[in-house]
């Protein structure tokens, strides 16, 4: 089972608000980074700003593949 699979099974079914879930590799993980210094990270902080009621989630998977993300869109 892919690890985006099993990451959405233990998602809320009802979030408390809206989420926006980067789903990708290791370049959305920040591999080689800190997980506040990844590019999700730092759109929740952007969003944190300008008092936007939405959480950001990063679902990127170090060592996944493209090719891997698009067999995700078909679940």
């Amino acid at each position: 089972m892919s690890e985006y699979v099993k990451y959405l099974r233990r998602a809320p079914e009802v979030p408390e608000r809206p989420v926006v879930l980067f789903v990708g590799t290791s370049l959305t993980a920040g591999y080689g980074l800190t997980s506040d210094q990844a590019f999700p990270a730092l759109v929740q902080r952007r969003v944190d700003q300008a008092n936007l009621a939405c959480r950001v989630v990063n679902a990127g998977v170090s060592g996944d593949t493209s090719a891997g993300g698009l067999s995700f869109s078909s679940v």
